[in-house]
Formats: C-alpha cells, sequence, structure tokens
C-alpha cells in the first residue's frame, strides 16, 4: 500500500513528523522480503535541509520501523542553516547492526569520513577525519 500513490503521502508524512521537516519522495519500492528503497528524496526544515538520491534497506516490510538499523544512503546534501548555511554533498553511508561508516565532502572544500556506533540521535560513539578543511 505505502508504494502506491495513495500510501506515499502516508510516507512521507511519517518522515516529515520524523525529521522535523517537509519529505517529498519521488519513488517508492516496497516489498515483503525487501529490500524497500526510496528513491529522490527531498526535505526542507529549520535545522536540515537537503535531499538523498536513494536509501535503502533489505529489512523485511514487517520490520520497516528497524530501517533505521540498517540502510544505505547514495548521494546524499544536507545543509545547516543554523550553522550559516554550512552544507554536505556527496554523501555515501552505511549504517549496519549500529555501525556507521560514511564520507563526503563540505562544500567549503575539503572532505570527511565518519566511523563507529550509533545508539540513537543523542547517544553516538564516532570518529570523524576532516581532511583539507579550509580555515574559518
Amino acid at each position: 500500500i505505502l508504494s502506491t500513490p495513495v500510501g506515499k503521502p502516508i510516507l512521507e508524512k511519517a518522515l516529515s513528523q520524523e525529521l522535523d521537516a517537509t519529505v517529498k519522495i519521488e519513488s517508492v519500492h516496497l516489498s515483503w522480503r525487501g529490500p524497500q528503497v526510496l528513491k529522490q528524496i527531498t526535505f526542507s526544515g529549520s535545522a536540515l535541509s537537503g535531499s538523498i538520491d536513494e536509501l535503502a534497506s533489505d529489512v523485511p516490510i514487517w520490520k520497516i520501523a528497524q530501517f533505521g538499523n540498517a540502510f544505505l544512503l547514495k548521494n546524499g546534501s544536507f545543509t545547516f542553516p543554523s550553522f550559516n548555511q554550512v552544507s554536505i554533498n556527496q554523501v555515501e553511508a552505511q549504517i549496519n547492526n549500529r555501525e556507521i561508516q560514511a564520507k563526503g565532502s563540505a562544500s567549503q572544500g575539503g572532505s570527511f569520513t565518519v566511523q563507529g556506533k550509533v545508539y540513537s540521535k543523542t547517544d553516538f560513539d564516532i570518529v570523524a577525519n576532516f581532511m583539507k578543511q579550509p580555515d574559518s
């Protein structure tokens, strides 16, 4: 049902509430056994805005609530309005069983990698490396 034109707005509304942002999804493909795939996602809120080309997870549909524990993010761009519009681009990330690996570039120059564990939005143990970042 969520893959249909009727279900897509339900999914967009749920994600909008979770992110405290307006979320639009171009394509939704959900299947009983997985993978679950969302394509061409855009979002805009007071703390965060951006886009993601593809977000995918192998979780079965009956475990869709666990999507955030194991997913692959392809070509994400994120802007942080409250931090002088700082943005990160070309973000590729994978989370599997709370382990995160991510890389990308900053609009101001340089690149970054992130590795570690994410337990919740406020509880995480990560190491970030920033390469060739410009001086402020």
